[in-house]
């Protein structure tokens, strides 16, 4: 019986392995890809900006690559910094409650277990409540403060 498990979960494994390679999920349409071609590069810019972010813009603009200023400023880069810090803390929430659940589970009657999963679960929740507070902040502070001063 457990050789016929093992044998299962091994094709199992093997299939969801193997599955993603047989998608052909790119056209074989040759005249569609030809449609598409890049846009020509802007001219490049010679207004006599002499800083380095000037500079920068001039070489990256004579390359075809703009730059705009509300995508790549610092507030957005720390709240995208903020928002990845954030769903962290809710993968680990639910990573937490799955452990919790499963050695609650398998306690079989055992208190110490289940006082253990039951602190587990407190702790989880209490996390969960922090983070969402924390969300609930910065979304705050970002929208007021950050975004209405531009």
């Amino acid at each position: 019986m457990k050789k016929l498990i093992k044998l299962y979960l091994l094709l199992s494994l093997l299939v969801f392995l193997v599955a993603p390679f047989t998608v052909e999920a790119q056209s074989n349409n040759v005249e569609f890809q030809n449609e598409i071609t890049p846009p020509p590069p802007p001219p490049a810019d010679t207004s006599g900006d002499n800083t380095l972010t000037g500079r920068l813009k001039n070489v990256g603009g004579s390359a075809g690559y703009t730059t705009d200023e509300a995508i790549a400023s610092t507030p957005r880069i720390v709240g995208v910094i903020v928002g990845a810090f954030i769903n962290f803390t809710g993968l680990t929430f639910i990573v937490l409650m799955i452990i919790a659940g499963y050695v609650w589970m398998t306690s079989n009657g055992n208190e110490e277990k289940i006082k253990k999963a039951t602190t587990t679960i407190k702790a989880a929740i209490i996390g969960l409540i922090v983070s969402l507070s924390a969300w609930a902040i910065w979304n705050f502070i970002f929208k007021a403060l950050i975004v209405g001063s531009q």
